[in-house]
């Protein structure tokens, strides 16, 4: 048996016994050059090695796991969500034989607004291209993985599920099966139905916000936006977040760098006190998390080309996440395309003991455990 090597950040270490090998890395991010709010062009992600790695030859498959909104790499290492640590639950998945060894990869998009989704932006960055190329190709030159995509799947949670989906859907030359654990897909209602533009009251604070930059001197109007952006995550009231939210997703989406900060096409514009839509933004909007139908009509090839994709739901998410998993489900269906709708029912819909509340973050850990990491477990296996 070789000897254990030691390396910088590591968390947990085995010498190719019954433990795996975790890390904590920054690593390189060219891709996020030149975006407007000077995010690090160093980015952080976490690597988790099976046991065996350290004293096989063999090559590995790897899954990639993004976390969701305003949460970091930590967020699977940390025991967060009921427990779940991610070298400690791969350890026992494996040394139980209900998975196969792999490589796990967590990557972050949490910026300075929460989160990029991973998309192209001009005014975020291009987070896209860093977990395609930046990341895959930073771990494929450094791990000993199986570098082609028939060994390469991808995952993530609430937005980081959307993400997921997304990437996988445009790059099957890179991924070849998806696992989308609560993500927020629209239907046709949905947009009309989320948070950041639940109410009235939400969309004149916004469109209030938004004028008052468009009147400062441009570079007073980035600074006092960065201010603001800060304030409300510091207030932390769920009113404040969907705020914040709606200027990450609006920044990743609809983004409108000419203008002055925020540098948003909103949804919504107001004359005389009457709010009406912007249909242009509008429909940017909506594609952001919706317009499947528009998706499936530019990537048909693509999606056909993977060769599986789960959209798994708690049983008590909020309807519109569930109206609008269901509805991808279908539509994906009806156009030939490979997919499956899991809901996961729970066992309550209240909060006990433990902070469970049915919903959102319901039973994330045993989501994870016996059905994600298996089912990728799986598809690696089919060939």
């Amino acid at each position: 048996m070789a000897p254990c090597v030691a390396l910088m950040a590591i968390l947990t270490a085995g010498c190719g016994g019954s433990e795996g090998q975790l890390f904590e890395k920054t690593i390189p991010a060219p891709s996020l050059h030149g975006n407007m709010f000077n995010e690090p062009v160093e980015q952080p992600i976490a690597v988790y090695l099976p046991p065996r790695y350290a004293s096989a030859d063999d090559r590995y498959p790897v899954v990639y796991l993004l976390p969701g909104f305003n949460t970091g790499v930590e967020s699977f290492l940390d025991g967060r969500y009921e427990g779940f640590m991610l070298a400690a639950s791969m350890d026992q998945l494996i040394a139980s034989g209900k998975i196969d060894e792999m490589i796990v990869v967590v990557v972050s998009s949490r910026n300075f607004l929460g989160d990029s989704f991973f998309v192209n932006s001009s005014v975020t960055g291009n987070w896209e291209d860093y977990l395609v190329r930046d990341v895959v190709r930073y771990v494929d030159k450094n791990y000993k993985t199986l570098a082609y995509p028939e060994k390469r799947g991808i995952t993530g949670y609430t937005t980081g599920g959307n993400a997921a989906f997304e990437v996988a859907m445009r790059h099957p030359d890179v991924f070849s099966a998806v696992y989308s654990l609560s993500p927020g897909l629209f239907d046709r209602k949905g947009l009309r139905l989320h948070g950041m533009l639940g109410d009235r009251d939400i969309v004149k604070t916004l469109l209030d916000k938004w004028r008052e930059f468009g009147a400062m001197p441009r570079e007073l109007a980035h600074e006092s936006y960065v201010s603001y952006i800060d304030a409300l995550f510091s207030a932390g009231g769920p009113r404040d977040l969907n705020y914040v939210f709606a200027y990450a997703y609006g920044s990743a989406y609809a983004p409108d760098p000419p203008s002055n900060a925020p540098y948003v096409s909103f949804p919504h514009m107001e004359s005389g006190g009457t709010i009406s839509l912007n249909m242009a933004a509008w429909d940017d909007w909506d594609r952001g998390f919706g317009r499947i139908d528009e998706k499936i009509e530019t990537y048909t090839d693509n999606l056909l080309r993977l060769r599986g994709i789960v959209f798994e739901f708690g049983g008590f998410e909020r309807d519109w996440m569930l109206d609008g998993g269901e509805y991808f489900t279908t539509r994906l269906s009806l156009a030939g395309v490979a997919v499956e709708l899991v809901v996961q029912e729970g066992e309550h819909g209240e909060v006990d003991d433990e902070g469970h509340d049915g919903g959102h973050v319901h039973e994330l850990r045993s989501r994870l455990e016996e059905a994600m990491f298996p089912w990728f477990s799986r598809m690696f296996a089919a060939d």
